[in-house]
């Protein structure tokens, strides 16, 4: 992994402990996201700020971060893929595998309810896991199996049954 990756991965880690000592039951207006107002490399580029926590809509789903990872597209996304010389948009939040619980659900997003644990890879178009939630849509996600039902298809997989 190049410094600047690994950089990139130790800021994220920082956050994730940050947002785990600062959970509630109530969701907040606001969250600590690690962010970028320009492209570069994460050294240069990410910080720590308050932003609003997204909001979900459609087939989509708010999740609370309790993890995440940092991949080689993370970096070529803080690069623009290149082009650091374009305006970023909106604050860039990169990070796109994650898992944790679902806060909200959208109007339209069915076989999904408050409290259930998913896993999933983003959307490079999205704000992505490099914060305390995200918004995910249910199309890029699956939801965890029970203790007991990983369990048993371990077990199965020993037997063969």
């Amino acid at each position: 992994m190049n410094s600047e990756l690994q950089t990139c991965n130790v800021i994220f880690q920082s956050n994730i402990l940050i947002a785990l000592a600062t959970m509630s039951s109530s969701i907040p207006s606001t969250m600590q996201a690690i962010v970028a107002h320009k492209y570069g490399t994460p050294s240069e580029v990410l910080h720590l700020e308050q932003v609003p926590v997204p909001k979900p809509h459609g087939r989509d789903l708010l999740v609370r971060l309790y993890s995440g990872a940092t991949n080689p597209v993370d970096y070529k996304k803080l690069n623009n893929f290149g082009n650091t010389s374009a305006e970023v948009d909106n604050p860039l939040i990169a990070g796109y595998d994650g898992a944790g619980v679902v806060e909200a659900v959208g109007p339209d997003a069915h076989f999904y309810k408050v409290g259930d644990q998913v896993y999933f890879a983003g959307a490079l178009n999205r704000a992505g896991t490099f914060a305390e939630y995200t918004v995910v849509s249910t199309t890029v996600l699956g939801k965890f199996l029970s203790a007991h039902i990983r369990v048993g298809r371990l077990i199965q997989s020993f037997t063969g049954g």
